[in-house]
């Protein structure tokens, strides 16, 4: 099963969640009628602070997108989408919708039944040519030795960023990527690799802007309606966050050129280590390039107390304290001081959310008490 709740109501709103939330939907639907929304499609999200809270998509953002998506990719009826994510998860709930504007039908592999042999084999059955994926589904194909179906034109890689290392491996296998960049609020992409490799672009259906702090702002048909938020009485609470002009804020630092787009890091991944900024999701990723351990280390940071804050890399047992530290002194001795990693410590697993993503602040809970025993 797919594990996801979904749950319609009469104003044609569905909420379509998790079950691991533990929301049934219900009174999500109850505060999106008492707040005024008809015919949207509710997410849950994440935002810097972890609280869960819940986007509203109206059906005219969720088509935008499909539309915008579809003519980027150039698909045409000739063209077969393949779902393996959560429709939990809007980019795996946008490509039924992507599928029904090219008037043919979508393939969907349950999220849980996610598997190496299962994937290749509907794509070969179905002569599939567009396959959106996480990292970490592309892990398990590259782990696997798989080489592409014939058929795949784009392997659409979103939900966290692709490390360099696991890209090439995947390319010498014949997988042609093409990264993504997206969020919840923009029903699915705001940029995405063109045909050659290079920098992500804007979508043309996006207005995009940087501010003085490097803060990435969107505008345009796809953008979420609000959040709801439960507040600390229970009430629910609609939020909208655009400005006047209909812009809004993202969490995203990035750099615009034009049209091309370098997403920079989010919100508290950037924090102060002996005064200097350090962005602690770029260090994981050149740290990540080096090693070749992606889905095996992940790098966090805890306060210290004359730092300010210290990079810790967490690793999994079956990589072995001696190569991890060996890996670890290899990348300090490249890296400026304030970047450096100051402790390893082992994990039973790292810990992730469902797509594949590092879940930060549970990984943090995982390392303290050790850290504590070894000081």
């Amino acid at each position: 099963m797919d594990a996801t709740v979904k749950r319609e109501d009469e104003a044609g709103n569905t909420a379509m969640l998790n079950a691991a939330l533990g929301h049934d939907g219900g009174a999500l639907l109850e505060a999106a009628r008492r707040h005024g929304l008809r015919g949207h499609t509710i997410f849950a999200t994440s935002g810097v602070s972890g609280r869960t809270k819940f986007v509203c998509l109206s059906g005219a953002a969720l088509l935008a997108s499909a539309r915008a998506v579809n003519a980027f990719y150039k698909a045409t009826s000739e063209d077969c989408w393949i779902g393996a994510l959560p429709l939990f998860h809007v980019g795996g709930h946008a490509v039924p919708t992507r599928a029904a504007l090219l008037g043919t039908p979508p393939i969907l592999v349950p999220w849980r039944e996610w598997s190496v042999e299962r994937f290749l084999s509907e794509c070969e059955a179905n002569a599939v040519t567009l396959a959106p994926l996480v990292p970490t589904q592309l892990y398990d194909l590259v782990a696997a030795r798989a080489t592409a179906p014939t058929t795949l034109r784009a392997v659409i890689i979103g939900g966290a960023a692709l490390d360099p290392g696991l890209r090439r491996k995947a390319e010498i296998l014949g997988w042609p990527l093409r990264e993504s960049y997206g969020m919840t609020e923009a029903a699915s992409h705001v940029a995405a690799e063109p045909e050659r490799e290079g920098t992500m672009v804007v979508l043309p259906h996006w207005e995009a802007r940087v501010d003085e702090e490097s803060r990435l702002w969107l505008r345009g048909p796809a953008l979420f309606s609000g959040y709801l938020r439960e507040a600390a009485s229970g009430e629910w609470e609609f939020e909208r966050p655009c400005d006047a002009e209909g812009w809004f804020p993202t969490e995203d630092r990035a750099e615009l050129d034009g049209r091309d787009l370098s997403v920079l890091g989010r919100g508290p991944s950037v924090i102060k280590i002996l005064g200097e900024l350090v962005d602690v999701d770029a260090v994981e990723r050149r740290y990540l390039a080096m090693s070749g351990w992606p889905g095996h280390s992940a790098v966090v940071a805890i306060p210290d107390e004359r730092k300010g804050n210290a990079l810790v890399l967490a690793f999994e047992p079956s990589l072995g304290r001696i190569d991890a530290e060996r890996e670890v002194s290899a990348f300090n001795a490249t890296a400026p001081g304030f970047e450096r990693i100051s402790v390893v410590v082992p994990v039973t697993a790292i810990p992730r959310a469902a797509l594949g993503k590092v879940a930060r602040e549970q990984l943090r809970a995982l390392i303290s008490q050790p850290i504590r025993e070894n000081h």
